[in-house]
Formats: structure tokens, C-alpha cells, sequence
């Protein structure tokens, strides 16, 4: 390699570098969903129904990306949350988003920050994915 090449290499080298094999891996998306009660945030959290993939987990909502059903992975925090906790989508804020996870069993998980915007107990609990719902304080 000469400094040519060098030169034109640092040219095509991305400035935030990518995950390499990242497309082939599955994704999950997450909703860290927040609930404001009594003038404190909890977060609003699941134990999944025993009768499911990892039953009786303690999660927050989310589930898979859905490339038949959702363009970003955006769509699928929104789903999957109005899904399990019966939460209209206009009812919950995204305020931002975490760090994406890579888990060693080779699979991504996108991580969205949303605020419920209604009270708790007007959820409608899929209890078909959800045993149980319930909040602790982010203080905690």
C-alpha cells in the first residue's frame, strides 16, 4: 500500500463505525416504560405469562422486530407495548432512546425510553403474554 492508498482509505472509512454481521442477527426492541404516580416516575414492568417463551421472566414490554409489520425498530417498541399492556399508542411518549445491546447469544436489542401518559390502572393486560404488571420506583 502506498500513501495514495492509505489517503483514499481513510477517505471511505466510516466516521461512527457499524456492527459487522449485525444484519444477520435477530433483533428485539424494548420499551423502558416510565409511569408518573404521585408526582415520582416508576418504571412499569412485566412478569410474562408462564405459558410463554421464557415464562415468568421479569421484562420490560417489547418482543421481535417485524420486518412484515414494522419499518424501525420504533414501530415495534410501539406495538409490542399497546400489544402486551393494552395501551394506546397515543398515550405513550418516546423520549428517547438507549445504548443498542449486543447479548452473547448473538441477538440485538434496541432499547426506546416512552412515558405512559394515562393512569395505570387503566391498562388492559394481554394476559395471554403478561401474568402480571407492576411498578418500582426509579428511585428505588
Amino acid at each position: 500500500m502506498n500513501r495514495e492508498s492509505l489517503k483514499n482509505l481513510k477517505n471511505i472509512l466510516p466516521a461512527t463505525p457499524g456492527i459487522n454481521g449485525r444484519g444477520e442477527m435477530p433483533v428485539s426492541v424494548v420499551m423502558v416504560l416510565l409511569a408518573e404516580i404521585n408526582g415520582e416516575y416508576h418504571f412499569v414492568l412485566e412478569e410474562r405469562n408462564p405459558q410463554i417463551r421464557q415464562g415468568g421472566e421479569v421484562c420490560f414490554p417489547g418482543g421481535m422486530f417485524d420486518t412484515g409489520t414494522d419499518i424501525t425498530p420504533r414501530e415495534t417498541a410501539l406495538r409490542e407495548t399497546t400489544e402486551e399492556l393494552g395501551l394506546p399508542e397515543e398515550k405513550i411518549e418516546i423520549i428517547g432512546r438507549l445504548d443498542t445491546l449486543m447479548v452473547a447469544m448473538g441477538a440485538v436489542i434496541e432499547i426506546f425510553v416512552g412515558v405512559m401518559n394515562t393512569n395505570i390502572s387503566t391498562l388492559k393486560i394481554n394476559r395471554d403474554e403478561v401474568e402480571e404488571v407492576f411498578i418500582i420506583p426509579v428511585s428505588y
